[in-house]
């Protein structure tokens, strides 16, 4: 088992250093990709999806 974590903890350790390579040439003022993209602190939020209400067709 602990193979197991050892294994996960190398390719968490390899998937940052994949995207800080990627990453790195990308100037401040625009967003980064990928899996640990963060936002710029001035970008507009998402729009919300609308939410269906609750009925019970289809039972």
């Amino acid at each position: 088992m602990s193979g197991l974590y050892f294994l996960g903890s190398i390719i968490a350790v390899f998937v940052v250093f994949v995207w800080f390579i990627r990453n790195e040439k990308v100037p401040e003022d625009q967003q980064t990709t990928g899996l640990l993209a963060m936002k710029l602190p001035g970008a507009e939020p998402p729009p919300k999806k609308k939410r269906r209400p609750w009925s019970r067709e289809g039972r």
